[in-house]
């Protein structure tokens, strides 16, 4: 308690000093900024660093809050809570840092620090998932490693240089092959989840891209281009077979971080900085509405068990409806703003181009696992379980505010704040294109609510179940299976070890194929019809 007590005034005293120090700060591009092994201790104040000290503290403040609802009775909890605050310090560090040299001991606090957050409940579960984590992000620190090393020995090795740096950058973005970790970090706590996994650390290798813009090749960007594509792809199906309410969350989140990529790697990054802003907020939000929500149902995380909240809490579902509202983009909340600026950007050369084309497909699936999500939490059936904890409710509810306040009016604000940009063409779209985003909107709305109506299996877990899945470990076991070509040897193989492995209680019986056929015949229905 003494640690919250003093991490409180701390937090909001930083986030007030930098909102009073907005105007004397040079907004500068990061062509100015070098990567080289300096062992100054430079600190950086531009509109990057702004961004992001501005996300880390508010989101922090609220996190810390909410902590105190949702964990105060654990024995832990002092450890707990020191450790996040090493987190927040860490980034911090990386994100103010001038110097290669300081910006590692900041990237390395966020690597193990989420490790030990991660390994909170001491269960086996956590005990993998931490493990893996560890390792996915160990790995992108040798590259990271690597480029410094490259670039402080010769120029000449620019493109390798390029290269390691975007892979180290995006394995703490959990992008593919990487993005097995992200959805087995949510065996942490549902707090650490709202910051670490939603907001500051899957933002860390973002933040690296875009402080060094100017030092990746155009191969490179190509390279991060399809990779991220590839990644809104598989965590959008996914986010539609998964039934753990936090890994459809994760999931989601790796489909918003793929269509920044995207769009980071065609053009000006200013619109997945504004969208990464607004992100945060909407995330992490409706992470904590979810930690309600588990709370209340005995720990049970599944989405098949969960109350119904619409009476016993009608606020988390006017907060979840709200945070889904703008991770869509319905006007006029912030992600109608940063959505809005991505497309027309990716719209200033041609009329319908790739990035476009992602954008439409991230509205979909964004559209389809919101359904799914606000389904799950506010319609009742015989099955669910309740318990009401009006007490530690009204302690995770309360710092939800500043969080509620980001998702509805930051984008509004932060969309005008690059005087580069051309806002008064970039910020409107055509007609055509509107009645477009609406129509996938709708069919997003659909295939949600047919895939939640589906049938499924009965059996429940908990919070720490103990359960291997090889699609976690190995990711490309579920893309194989999922293939519609494939010998008659591997089938029988393939099978095998997915009655063996494969938990159904995690997974629904829905398979990817199944999912896309799905999508594929509600898509010419509606073709048909309207």
């Amino acid at each position: 308690m003494t640690v919250l007590k003093l991490g409180f005034p701390i937090l909001f005293s930083l986030m007030v000093s930098f909102v009073c120090l907005l105007p004397s700060f040079t907004l500068i591009k990061p062509m100015d900024y070098n990567m080289s092994m300096d062992w100054d201790l430079i600190l950086t104040l531009d509109y990057i660093t702004f961004f992001f000290v501005l996300v880390v503290l508010s989101v922090s403040y609220s996190v810390f809050s909410y902590s105190w609802g949702y964990l105060h009775n654990d024995q832990w909890w002092n450890k707990f809570i020191m450790v996040l605050f090493v987190f927040v310090v860490s980034m911090l560090l990386l994100s103010i840092s001038g110097s290669v040299f300081f910006s590692m001991f900041g990237w390395d606090g966020l690597g193990l620090s989420s490790v030990a957050l991660i390994y909170f409940y001491r269960g086996w579960v956590s005990f993998h998932s931490g493990l893996v984590t560890f390792y996915c992000n160990r790995f992108g620190d040798l590259f990271l490693i690597l480029s410094i090393i490259l670039v402080s020995a010769s120029d000449l090795l620019f493109f390798e240089y390029s290269m390691f740096l975007v892979v180290g950058a995006l394995t703490k973005t959990a992008q593919f092959p990487f993005h097995v970790w992200l959805p087995m970090a949510m065996a942490a706590p549902t707090p650490v989840s709202s910051l670490v996994h939603s907001s500051t650390l899957v933002t860390a290798g973002i933040y690296i891209l875009m402080r060094y813009y100017h030092s990746i090749s155009p191969l490179s960007l190509e390279f991060m281009f399809w990779v991220s594509f590839m990644t809104m792809i598989y965590s959008g199906l996914k986010s539609l077979l998964e039934l753990d309410l936090k890994k459809v969350i994760a999931y989601s989140t790796l489909v918003h971080l793929s269509m920044m990529i995207t769009f980071y790697s065609v053009g000006d990054f200013y619109p997945s900085l504004v969208h990464l802003a607004c992100h945060a907020f909407m995330k992490s939000t409706l992470f904590m509405m979810a930690g309600v929500m588990i709370h209340n149902n005995w720990g049970y995380q599944d989405s098949r068990i969960m109350s119904s909240s619409t009476i016993t809490y009608p606020m988390v579902v006017f907060v979840c409806m709200a945070s889904c509202s703008s991770m869509v983009g319905l006007p006029f909340l912030s992600g109608f703003y940063s959505k809005e600026l991505m497309l027309s950007e990716s719209l200033q050369d041609s009329s319908l181009t790739i990035p476009f084309i992602t954008g439409i497909m991230g509205l979909f699936f964004t559209s389809a696992y919101s359904t799914r999500i606000l389904l799950s939490i506010s319609i009742s059936n015989p099955y669910k379980l309740v318990l009401i904890d009006w007490a530690s409710s009204k302690l995770m509810l309360n710092p939800i505010t500043l969080n509620f306040i980001g998702l509805v009016v930051l984008g509004s604000i932060l969309v005008h704040f690059d005087n580069n940009s051309n806002l008064s063409e970039a910020i409107y779209l055509m007609m055509n294109q509107k009645i477009l985003m609406l129509h996938v909107f709708v069919f997003g709305m659909i295939t949600g609510y047919l895939i939640s109506k589906y049938p499924q299996s009965t059996e429940y877990n908990k919070i720490n179940y103990n359960n291997k899945n090889i699609t976690e470990y190995f990711p490309m076991f579920e893309l194989s299976w999922s293939t519609v070509v494939i010998s008659s040897n591997s089938i029988s193989w393939i099978n095998t070890l997915k009655m063996f492995w494969i938990n159904s209680s995690e997974l629904s019986k829905l398979s990817s194929f199944k999912i896309f056929m799905l999508i594929l015949t509600i898509f010419t229905v509606y073709s048909v019809l309207f």
